[in-house]
């Protein structure tokens, strides 16, 4: 049974990654006109920014560093089965995989949970590998 609830708190983590990721691109392009109305305070834009922020650390929490509690690693038995799998699904190689989960991973680091202000960063990640990635878990 331990078994079971390790593999469903997975599947918890992946669906809130899956929630926050679609909910922010629902918003995203709309944001100037819903906060409009709302003068300075842009509560849609911050929201959309929260969204963001919890579609990193969700994807992070499987896919980020080895160390996670919740990392596929732990409920995966054959890792170089589904990083094949994975590797073809999202037609990346380990290579451009691993290079793309440090850029996310140093993100979540530096810009979403822990604030460095020499931290520069290009713009903010492209997800199109995360849900990819996501999907090829679930």
């Amino acid at each position: 049974m331990p078994k079971f609830n390790e593999i469903q708190s997975r599947f918890e983590w992946l669906n809130a990654f899956f929630r926050s990721y679609h909910s922010f691109l629902v918003i995203e392009d709309k944001c100037i006109e819903l906060d409009s109305s709302y003068k300075d305070l842009s509560p849609f834009t911050h929201l959309n920014n929260v969204l963001l922020y919890d579609t990193v650390i969700n994807w992070c929490k499987i896919f980020g560093s080895y160390s996670e509690e919740c990392h596929w690693k732990k409920v995966v038995k054959d890792h170089d089965h589904f990083r094949s799998y994975l590797f073809k699904s999202i037609d990346k190689t380990q290579q451009e995989f691993t290079e793309y989960q440090s850029k996310i991973v140093e993100f979540r680091n530096k810009w979403v949970v822990h604030f460095d202000p020499n931290y520069k960063h290009p713009a903010v990640p492209f997800f199109d590998i995360a849900h990819d990635s996501a999907i090829a878990l679930h």
